[in-house]
């Protein structure tokens, strides 16, 4: 599964990659997928749904809200009710030093 998974992601990247735009995926977030995506009797077709709903429609809106401009990296993590964001990396960094705090 996750090998699929990798692929679907390459495909997500390398469309973003044609536009200038580079992404980086949380681990919480590829768990997600595959516990969204997996189902025994349908195969990948889940997978390929979650991605699109994760990945693809969360990204969509941040690119087309006009965040990301080619030279960008996108970094897809979960907040913390577990839904995904869009964080650009001043973003991230800001994210991980609250985190850090907490702990």
């Amino acid at each position: 599964m996750i090998e699929i998974l990798n692929l679907m992601l390459e495909e997500v990247k390398g469309r973003l990659a044609s536009i200038g735009i580079s992404l980086e995926v949380s681990e919480a977030v590829i768990k997600l997928i595959c516990e969204q995506g997996f189902d025994r009797s349908y195969g990948a077709r889940p997978l390929r749904r979650a991605v699109t709903l994760i990945i693809e429609d969360v990204l969509s809106e941040a690119i087309l809200s006009g965040k990301y401009k080619p030279g960008d990296t996108a970094f897809l993590d979960l907040d913390q009710t577990g839904n995904p964001i869009v964080m650009d990396q001043s973003d991230k960094n800001m994210y991980l030093t609250d985190t850090t705090s907490i702990l």
